[in-house]
């Protein structure tokens, strides 16, 4: 198990950053929208 998660680690922050800034875009935009 612990082999198999390390494993995944390298992959997931990629795909996880990129959410990330795709919800704060989409944030940033209702906010800007909103004023």
């Amino acid at each position: 198990m612990l082999l198999s998660s390390s494993s995944s680690l390298q992959d997931v922050p990629r795909s996880y950053l990129i959410l990330h800034y795709i919800t704060l875009c989409i944030y940033s935009v209702q906010y800007i929208l909103c004023i």
